[in-house]
């Protein structure tokens, strides 16, 4: 008797009770603030993302999405986080909360936000450049690292210019040196930062590695950032040249080089650079007759790495 009149008292609230979909339905029909702010806890997960993005779509809900933040429902706090960064109302602080989401979808919208603000100063730069050294996920971290990277230089070679309709020849081609170039990984990304690029930066303590073969084939069993550091002597100038150029038969995969402390250029295809030939202009800033000091900063994600191939000084005309 006792569990029948339950259900009889039950019975109106069964026989009325709503659907996902018609709760839904309803929502769309009356989007107003407090319905939606009662849909992002509804039991249903199309509901509450629905309800993210009616609330996006206000211009009075900036605080309610701040709130959703904290949602245990990561698609939830993507689109809350989307939306703020649509409405330019996610400041530096809470994008660098959001860091240390455990969803990395929500931390890919974060670090995407940081890095379009060029270039990164004060806090900004700070998050950057904690998360292109600690965050384990590559995608993310690999847009830390390009947001603070400060060196970048498009270089058009002789062959390339708009303004020459000449053909060009090598008339000397000198291999540099392979063996006992001076090497050291870059766990942490921090080489540019501690100056390595410069000539006159100490480099003793580095392993010495030969060119010509990968850094595994050398003992190095390694993906990630390293560095390679040579100095070399230059010929004599020549009586009659259009240009000098640094050729490399190939590295695995992507390089940054220096040239005297001043940086020439890069190979930055990505993976499917390890194969590619490149070539880059030092017509102003070799020293003729004199040491030079060529230092390049390498990326390999998988696989063999480094400066596989020979390296050739080259002049042109």
């Amino acid at each position: 008797m006792k569990h029948l009149i339950l259900l009889l008292l039950a019975a109106p609230f069964l026989l009325f009770a709503q659907t996902p979909k018609e709760r839904r339905d309803n929502l769309l029909k009356n989007p107003d603030l407090p319905s939606l702010l009662k849909a992002v806890a509804d039991d249903n997960a199309i509901i509450r993302h629905t309800a993210v993005r009616l609330l996006a779509q206000r211009e009075d809900a900036t605080t309610q999405l701040v709130a959703l933040l904290k949602s245990t429902d990561p698609l939830v706090r993507r689109g809350a986080l989307q939306a703020l960064c649509l409405k330019n109302a996610a400041t530096v602080e809470l994008l660098g909360d959001m860091m240390d989401d455990t969803d990395v979808n929500v931390r890919l919208i974060a670090v995407s936000q940081l890095a379009a603000d060029k270039p990164a100063k004060g806090k900004q730069l700070e998050i950057l450049e904690k998360t292109a050294r600690k965050e384990k996920n590559a995608a993310v971290r690999d847009i830390a690292s390009k947001a603070i990277w400060p060196f970048y230089r498009n270089t058009v070679l002789l062959r390339n210019r708009s303004d020459w309709d000449h053909d060009v020849k090598v008339v000397q081609d000198i291999l540099l040196p392979a063996a006992d170039w001076r090497f050291s990984l870059d766990e942490n990304n921090q080489g540019h930062l501690n100056n390595w690029f410069k000539t006159n930066f100490d480099d003793s303590a580095w392993k010495t590695i030969p060119i010509a073969v990968t850094w595994e084939d050398a003992g190095f069993k390694y993906d990630g950032l390293a560095w390679y550091r040579k100095s070399f002597k230059a010929p004599s100038k020549p009586e009659k040249f259009n240009a000098v150029e640094l050729h490399f038969e190939s590295v695995d995969e992507c390089a940054w080089v220096w040239l005297n402390g001043i940086y020439i250029g890069q190979h930055d295809l990505g993976t499917s650079g390890w194969q590619t030939p490149f070539s880059l202009d030092i017509t102003k800033e070799i020293k003729w007759d004199a040491d030079n000091v060529i230092v390049v900063r390498i990326l390999d994600t998988a696989g063999a790495g480094g400066i596989y191939k020979p390296v050739h000084l080259q002049v042109l005309e």
